[in-house]
């Protein structure tokens, strides 16, 4: 039976000498409607739309895009920087503001492979103070996202190392709280 056509669950309740439907938080469960609490809770799914505007369920297939919301600016630090495949590049310098002192960082490549990111701290004098100390991962992925980092200097720089067998571009961006 489609659950269209099915009543909610209800009770009748009496509050101030009078009586008032009362329905359940509840939930189609197939054949019928299943009331949640703490025992059965709230089915709950993420979902994301697709090329075609649909509200979508996250799965392996169609994954969550990776997006930070809420009061954060987002710079595009480097765009297209080739990295020759199986080598190093060594960023630009970036700069924060005084008053940052979280942020995250955001590299997306032209295609899924490989690849890892270094953070490298500077002094005022741009000399490296931790070189290549903090690493993160792509896992094979286009995209990789550094979780959030608490800022030690004003100054540090993003190396690339490419782990393909091709030469890669990549873009370079810094998430600021």
């Amino acid at each position: 039976m489609p659950y269209q056509d099915k009543q909610l669950k209800k009770e009748f309740i009496t509050v101030d000498n009078r009586t008032i439907p009362f329905g359940y938080p509840q939930f189609w469960g197939g054949d019928d409607w299943e009331v949640s609490g703490r025992d059965n809770p709230l089915p709950v799914a993420n979902y994301t739309r697709n090329e075609q505007g649909l509200w979508v369920p996250v799965s392996k297939e169609n994954p969550m895009p990776t997006q930070l919301t809420g009061s954060l600016k987002e710079y595009l630090h480097e765009q297209d920087v080739e990295v020759t495949a199986m080598a190093y590049r060594n960023g630009k310098r970036f700069t924060f503001d005084s008053r940052v002192n979280y942020f995250t960082v955001g590299v997306l490549s032209n295609e899924d492979h490989d690849f890892s990111i270094f953070l490298n701290w500077m002094n005022e004098g741009g000399d490296i103070m931790e070189y290549r100390k903090e690493e993160f991962l792509s896992e094979g992925q286009r995209r990789l996202l550094s979780p959030v980092i608490k800022v030690k200097t004003k100054t540090m720089r993003v190396d690339i190392r490419n782990k393909s067998n091709d030469d890669m571009l990549y873009d370079v961006f810094f998430n600021i709280s």
